[in-house]
């Protein structure tokens, strides 16, 4: 969720707008997920600190879950977060109707067999929490579909303030290209025309060009693609996405850090991103997302309490899942 510095800043800037002093200033704000489960997300901080930037009270006292799923999916959505349907062994049983029969990837994509299909790609997704692991997936589903492969490789090198000129020798190019982290795109990037990806970066958000929106590859070149907005108000344009260069957030106090220089994007045809961007699964909240399966063999149990929550409160019922 937000931070409450986020909510008030909100809370101000309409004010301010609106020349009116009413909450938000008069206007109706939705906030989605569930503030007992997400909170939000503060890098290398303590239980305490989290708790400190969380809104100590909602602004919302009464959630209706207002979808087709009706009555029964929002009463099991409330017995969920209040603990209530866990057995002896403190084990929450999943519904038979949520569980997957087969292999995931082919359960979810086998029917989309030519570009003609990929449209229908863009509403279905599969969350994992590992950037190897959604990697995997998404290589072995875009194998299948017709066309060339293009694999375009990144840049990497070391950096220190004050050791920059040594690091060379400290961390080989080859173990700089093995890592994956949270915030930058893969080493590696395996495309095809009509692959559809997701943006990592805002690069001109007039243009609909921002963090999370998802596109379709229409032309690769050596240093420059061409892709078509497949979600939101800019949907359908035409754009070009330049390669930029990904450097690790001030945060950062790993031994290990370098520069990336890469296309911001990352492969989301299948899992990952449609998804998950690694760090949190909240941008199932993306319109248009409209079946989601999770993959339970990379999930650990403390990522399943986390991530498992999220994904099941931010789908509309039983039948998405």
């Amino acid at each position: 969720m937000a931070p409450k510095y986020t909510l008030d800043a909100v809370d101000k800037h309409l004010k301010d707008i609106t020349e009116l002093q009413l909450l938000f200033g008069g206007k109706t704000i939705i906030l989605g997920g569930d503030f007992r489960q997400i909170p939000p997300v503060v890098p290398k901080a303590g239980r305490s600190e989290i708790l400190n930037v969380s809104k100590s009270s909602p602004l919302l006292t009464e959630n209706v879950k207002a979808s087709s799923g009706g009555i029964g999916w929002s009463n099991f959505l409330i017995q969920l977060r209040n603990g209530e349907l866990q057995n002896d062994s403190n084990v929450v049983k999943v519904p038979d109707d949520m569980l997957s029969s087969g292999d995931i990837a082919d359960e979810m994509f086998g029917d989309i067999v030519t570009l003609e299909d990929m449209s229908a790609a863009v509403g279905r997704s599969i969350l994992t929490p590992r950037n190897f692991d959604s990697l995997e997936i998404n290589n072995k589903v875009l194998s299948k579909l017709p066309g060339q492969e293009k694999i375009y490789r990144s840049i990497d090198k070391a950096m220190n303030d004050e050791t920059e000129a040594n690091n060379d020798t400290e961390y080989s190019l080859e173990f700089l290209n093995s890592l994956t982290l949270q915030e930058y795109p893969p080493h590696e990037l395996h495309l095809k025309k009509g692959a559809v990806i997701m943006l990592l970066r805002n690069l001109r958000v007039n243009q609909g060009l921002c963090n999370g929106r998802r596109l379709t590859v229409a032309h690769m070149d050596r240093y420059i693609l061409g892709c078509k907005i497949v979600t939101g108000a800019n949907k359908g344009e035409y754009v070009l996405i330049p390669r930029i260069i990904f450097c690790p957030p001030a945060y950062d106090t790993s031994p290990c850090r370098f520069k990336r220089r890469q296309f911001p994007l990352l492969k989301e045809l299948y899992a990952g991103s449609t998804v998950v961007f690694q760090a949190t699964l909240e941008l199932l909240a993306i319109p248009g997302v409209r079946r989601i399966r999770i993959s339970r063999r990379t999930f650990a149990w403390k990522e399943m309490i986390t991530h498992g929550f999220t994904a099941v409160f931010n789908v509309e019922n039983t039948a998405v899942m």
